[in-house]
């Protein structure tokens, strides 16, 4: 979802808050948390939450890149244990994990792990 100012929110999954807002209705947005030990540069993986003034319908979406980045903070980590250690869902890892990759940031290993570059 893209709003007005340019700020964004991405989720992998259907959110039905989402689902039921209509292009041009107010909202109101929170930032709700900040990310830490990003590389230099990088802000993605803030958090926000949102209120759709119209339906009165909120929704937080997770920073998956984020909770991903950070489970990669003390080396390579098996992608089986990526959900128990970021609270995402196996499928919301998997397209954070490729959009990491995208960017350069981390990389697969031939045993399932990821890794920072």
């Amino acid at each position: 979802m893209e709003f007005a100012n340019g700020l964004y929110q991405v989720s992998y999954d259907q959110v039905p808050a989402v689902n039921q807002s209509r292009r041009g209705d107010p909202v109101f947005v929170c930032l709700m948390s900040l990310p830490q030990n990003c590389p230099p540069g990088d802000d993605r993986g803030k958090l926000y939450t949102t209120t759709n003034l119209r339906t009165e319908e909120s929704w937080t979406l997770p920073d998956s890149e984020q909770k991903v980045w950070e489970a990669t903070a003390e080396g390579c980590i098996d992608t089986d244990r990526l959900p128990v250690t970021t609270g995402l869902t196996l499928s919301e890892c998997l397209a954070a994990i490729t959009s990491l990759e995208i960017l350069g940031l981390v990389e697969c290993t031939i045993a399932g792990e990821v890794r920072r570059r």
